[in-house]
């Protein structure tokens, strides 16, 4: 139901291109906007477009996070010790992309409540009769509440939003991939003072740090592994199968059982913990995100600005200088390198001729003539000893 939509007046979110992780959500956007770019650069890094609410990351954490010797920009610094523990020297924490939103000035509505279903994936199996059965239970809600908005995702409005009409509720769109939805949903999440959910998630440190107070509402999702295995990243990482566990309905209220109330009366805004799952702490200018990004000077979102003022604060040098001194570097490398190799060749060489000599010499310095000869000798310097004293008395 649009309607609602135009009333809260929420801002339109335009089509991005997806030529990259970074571009998921328009997240690259949202950067290359505060500094003046139309459109961002391309990104030779990673940045996870989420946050992980789970505390062990997963064994695969995207599809993009396969690549050790690639920068990866991740959320906050629990995640990027583990990632670098495990091999990933370049992981760097910078926070999550939902923290480089601006606030939205928006109003935020008395006793208003937004309701996010778990939202599908492609080439995945919806749980209708779970969303319909949670979604009985959040039409309660209206008997205490002002008002009761469902926020779908892009990707679920054809099948779920019959649903939700059916059951006489009002349903705006969240995020879609290939938008800049970010914007969009701060904006959603400070306009409501609840949000409830099915199913642990980005949305949960999301509406937190918007200031939303946030409850989860049985009956939780539950997710089955016969749903997600047909999707392309599931069957190339079976292996992601053992995370199903974090998901469960008993395992999601020991970790987060503050998100758990009787009442939506009681409920809080845990906007510190969202702090840290987003990675407050790791916040970087967008000049400096920009060159972790891998962002080039040479980039056509550049074009009409001094290129010298743009290497500059990207860190890049001239790329064609840079290449000749890489150059000459390389030589002179390849040169100490040919002499330590013949300085090292000449050692050897001269190492193992005294090894051979001494072993030739060995079984004479081990043979009985060789002992009795040390014997003789010790014998013959006492002698000399004491004739040499002997003759200074006798001098004297």
């Amino acid at each position: 139901m649009y309607p609602i939509e135009s009333r809260l007046d929420l801002p339109q979110a335009p089509p991005v291109a997806i030529r990259c992780e970074p571009d998921y959500y328009g997240a690259s956007h949202l950067i290359a906007e505060s500094l003046g770019l139309a459109e961002p650069p391309i990104s030779t890094s990673t940045w996870v477009h989420g946050c992980e609410i789970i505390p062990v990351p997963r064994p695969v954490f995207s599809p993009h996070f396969n690549t050790p010797n690639q920068t990866h920009l991740v959320g906050n610094l629990a995640t990027q010790r583990w990632w670098r523990d495990n091999g990933f020297s370049k992981a760097v924490a910078v926070g999550c992309p939902f923290l480089y939103t601006q606030p939205s000035g928006r109003e935020r509505m008395p006793n208003s409540v937004l309701a996010m279903p778990n939202h599908g994936l492609p080439n995945c199996k919806h749980d209708l009769e779970h969303t319909k059965i949670w979604l009985n239970a959040v039409t309660e809600l209206r008997r205490t509440h002002a008002s009761v908005v469902v926020c779908l995702h892009a990707d679920d409005i054809a099948e779920l939003s019959p649903v939700v009409e059916s059951l006489g509720l009002s349903w705006i769109v969240g995020a879609r991939v290939q938008t800049l939805s970010l914007p969009r949903m701060r904006a959603i999440f400070e306009s409501f003072e609840y949000m409830v959910t099915d199913v642990q998630g980005s949305h949960l440190a999301y509406a937190a740090w918007c200031g939303c107070k946030v409850v989860m509402l049985s009956p939780l999702y539950e997710r089955k592994w016969e749903r997600f295995e047909e999707h392309p990243h599931m069957k190339r990482n079976p292996q992601m199968r053992m995370n199903l566990v974090f998901h469960q309905p008993e395992n999601v209220r020991e970790r987060l059982p503050f998100f758990f109330v009787d009442d939506l009366s009681q409920a809080q805004c845990h906007r510190e913990w969202a702090a840290g799952i987003l990675g407050m702490e790791s916040k970087r200018t967008p000049r400096i995100l920009a060159r972790l990004l891998g962002w080039q000077a040479d980039d056509p979102a550049f074009a009409g600005l001094a290129y010298g003022d743009v290497a500059g604060w990207l860190g890049a040098a001239n790329p064609h200088r840079q290449v000749e001194w890489l150059g000459s570097q390389v030589e002179r490398w390849k040169g100490e390198h040919a002499k330590m190799k013949a300085e090292h060749k000449v050692r050897g060489d001269l190492l193992r001729k005294a090894e051979k000599h001494l072993q030739s010499q060995r079984p004479f310095l081990e043979s009985l003539s060789s002992r009795l000869a040390r014997r003789l000798y010790s014998i013959e310097k006492r002698v000399r000893r004491f004739l040499v004293s002997v003759n200074s008395r006798s001098v004297g």
